[in-house]
């Protein structure tokens, strides 16, 4: 058995036998994670086949994705203070790599812009 940790956040338990590795953290964090990339697949009516779904205005699209980025862009501030990095955060610190924050403020930039343009026709 091994344990490993990140940030004193995530704590990683492996079992040799077993040929596994667990991640051990608080659930809150968890779930504060998948809700704001969950956020991403509703912006775009990204759904199981056979099942509901909604489609979004412009204004509450944008706002799902600004909201994940405000998240990403929170914890990556967190870790950089709690852990005093300087250089870009990729996944080791208990984040998401530094490209899908970028991707994420890209989206959201690509959705004002898309927006803005679109307007004149409504």
């Amino acid at each position: 058995m091994g344990i490993c940790t990140e940030s004193e956040r995530v704590i990683y338990t492996c079992d040799a036998q077993t040929n596994s590795i667990k991640i051990c953290t608080k659930m809150v964090e968890y779930a504060k994670f998948l809700n704001s990339v969950g956020q991403l697949f509703d912006t775009f009516s990204i759904h199981c086949k056979g099942t509901g779904y909604s489609v979004k205005s412009a204004d509450e699209a944008l706002s799902l994705v600004r909201q994940c980025k405000e998240l990403l862009e929170r914890n990556t501030n967190e870790i950089r203070m709690s852990t005093g990095i300087t250089s870009a955060i990729n996944g080791p610190q208990g984040h998401v790599s530094a490209r899908t924050v970028v991707s994420v403020a890209l989206l959201e930039w690509g959705l004002q812009r898309l927006y803005s343009n679109l307007q004149p026709f409504n």
